[in-house]
């Protein structure tokens, strides 16, 4: 069960994927991870919320994902500030590990898969609240995720002689009867 879970966490239809991380490149690092990193990613999917620990321990298997050969860390923070001081003043920013914060939520996300995944063969599985997992619910029967269009989609659809306002893509898919939003 902990492949599954493993699967939502590094990248499955509803959770978004890790970028610039292959699957290949995830399963060979998660095989090579600690016992206990195993365990956190193992608890995904087991209660209404993850615990700290759970939490914390997929950050520091996500965060090691971006280290470079002979380089352990396991942290956001310093994994950031170590890639920023290697990468130049002339690179994208984007090229930077996540935040703790967007790893988190990842996270949570994960762990909502994962708890519909571990009752796979439930008639009527009870799927936890997603508004308890960092999403916000905009109407009664669905959960959205918006996220802003780059600056170009938007100057394209300008272009394009399509009246164009705030620009906002909403992303959703449904699993179970309900809306869940991907990243």
């Amino acid at each position: 069960m902990a492949l599954c879970k493993w699967h939502a966490l590094t990248g499955s239809d509803t959770t978004g994927h890790i970028k610039g991380k292959s699957k290949n490149a995830c399963l060979d690092a998660f095989l090579k991870s600690s016992p206990s990193i195993v365990d956190s990613v193992s608890a995904l999917g087991t209660g209404n919320e993850p615990s700290d620990e759970t939490i914390m321990g997929c950050v520091s298997f996500l965060s090691s994902l971006f280290c470079a050969k002979g380089i352990s860390i396991t942290q956001p923070h310093p994994l950031r500030s170590t890639l920023f001081k290697q990468q130049g003043t002339d690179k994208d920013v984007n090229l930077l590990a996540p935040t703790f914060g967007s790893w988190a939520e990842h996270a949570k996300r994960a762990h909502w898969q994962s708890a519909i995944w571990e009752q796979d063969l439930c008639l009527h599985p009870v799927v936890p609240d997603p508004t308890k997992l960092g999403w916000r619910k905009k109407r009664s029967d669905s959960c959205q995720y918006c996220q802003r269009l780059p600056q170009l989609q938007q100057q394209l659809l300008s272009w394009s002689g399509v009246p164009v306002g705030p620009v906002i893509q909403i992303k959703q898919i449904s699993v179970h009867q309900r809306d869940v939003p991907v990243e």
